[in-house]
């Protein structure tokens, strides 16, 4: 499986208007992008999976490796970019889960 793997970020706001100030609500963490995600549900089926992907040389990058690998799947063929930030989708949602703004930093895959 050739595809991104990234670290998906949503964040829920408890009003249903978020303006520019710091606001309560809850943040979640999980392991994404969409060659990462077939990847792991095919390992999940019982397949034999090879992901060959890209990733920096960062904190989230060895997270994302570790649970894929926990997952089943083969990453060997993932590449750790030095001096690189590991993909990252930031989604904001209002109190009724609609995503507000949404940013999508994949500069590891343009290097």
């Amino acid at each position: 499986m050739v595809g991104t793997i990234n670290m998906d970020i949503r964040g829920m706001a408890d009003i249903r208007y978020p303006q520019a100030a710091s606001h309560p609500g809850t943040i979640h963490c999980s392991a994404g992008g969409v060659g990462r995600n077939i990847a792991h549900n095919l390992a999940l089926l019982g397949r034999d999976v090879h992901l060959l992907s890209v990733i920096g040389d960062d904190f989230y990058g060895e997270m994302l490796l570790e649970e894929t690998r926990r997952a089943g799947v083969n990453v060997s063929g993932c590449v750790r970019l030095h001096g690189q930030s590991t993909s990252t989708y930031l989604a904001i949602a209002n109190r009724d889960d609609q995503t507000v703004l949404a940013i999508n930093d994949t500069i590891c895959w343009n290097s």
